[in-house]
């Protein structure tokens, strides 16, 4: 079974930067950690 481990999704703007960590599991995709930080919602 595989474990957690603990990414930090980083978004930047000319004024303004963000960074959320989230905890995943072991062989989560890039895409899994973009839409777990939430900092998709930041573009819309």
């Amino acid at each position: 079974m595989p474990g957690k481990i603990a990414v930090e999704v980083a978004y930047a703007l000319p004024e303004k930067q963000y960074m959320q960590r989230v905890t995943l599991q072991e062989g989560a995709t890039v895409e899994e950690a973009i839409r777990a930080s939430g900092l998709l919602e930041l573009r819309t």
